[in-house]
C-alpha cells in the first residue's frame, strides 16, 4: 500500500503509520488464513478423490485367486507345449 502526499512536509504522522502498518498486517494474516485454508480444502478433497479410486480399483480386482495349473507359468498361459 502506498501513500503519497506532499514531499514537504509531510501530512502524516508516526500515528498515521502505525494505523496503516496494523491494517497491512491485519490483511496479511488473513489473506494467509484464508489461503491455508483452501489449500487444507484441496487437499482433503484429493484425499478423498484418492480414497474413491482405491475402492474402484479394489472392485475390480478378482474375490479369490485361482491357482497355476501344475506345469505352468503366468507366462506361457495359453501356450500349446512343445
Amino acid at each position: 500500500m502506498a501513500l503519497e502526499g506532499p514531499a514537504d512536509p509531510s501530512p502524516f504522522r508516526e500515528e498515521h503509520l502505525r494505523v496503516v502498518t496494523a491494517v497491512a498486517n491485519l490483511a496479511a494474516s488473513r489473506l494467509e488464513s484464508l489461503r491455508l485454508r483452501e489449500e487444507t480444502a484441496d487437499k482433503r478433497r484429493l484425499e478423498e478423490d484418492l480414497r474413491g479410486a482405491a475402492r474402484i480399483q479394489e472392485s475390480l480386482l478378482p474375490r479369490t485367486r485361482r491357482p497355476f495349473p501344475v506345469g505352468s507359468s503366468p507366462g506361457r498361459a495359453g501356450c500349446a507345449a512343445r
